[in-house]
């Protein structure tokens, strides 16, 4: 739940894209060495072509992957990591224990295991101060 407040969107989700886009990709060089092989020229290496086709695939691919993770950094995790390094520590305290009731009610409506939930303990840890409760049961 925690990082998709960061990178604004679920893991799972981002997961799944990138292997159907992967698998999509994989598949395409053969979907077009099929659709021109009557048309190529007498010689020409079919497997080579298919090759070559995949390879460039790929290329793409990874530039997809890594300008979607630029854009990730760019567009959510800086940001928030921009105004958490201002923010002062009870106020920390408070954002922490919104993402742990966040993700506790998603487990309790969703049908995955609950791994968070109950009554949440806030505290902070300062060198200055030590050890302080913010909220406690």
């Amino acid at each position: 739940m925690i990082r998709s407040f960061l990178d604004g969107i679920h893991e799972e989700v981002e997961d799944f894209i990138s292997t159907e886009l992967k698998n999509e990709f994989s598949l395409l060089p053969n979907i077009l060495v099929e659709h021109v092989k009557d048309n190529l020229k007498e010689g020409v290496d079919v497997a080579l072509v298919e090759s070559e086709m995949s390879n460039a695939l790929m290329q793409v691919y990874d530039q997809y992957q890594k300008k979607l993770s630029d854009f990730k950094r760019e567009q959510f995790i800086y940001p928030i990591l921009d105004v958490v390094e201002s923010l002062p520590t009870k106020e920390l305290a408070h954002m922490a224990e919104s993402l742990l009731n966040v993700a506790s009610l998603k487990r309790k409506i969703s049908i995955s295991m609950e791994t968070v939930g109950g009554p949440i303990d806030v505290a902070i840890i300062t060198k200055g101060d030590g050890f302080t409760w913010v909220k406690k049961k």
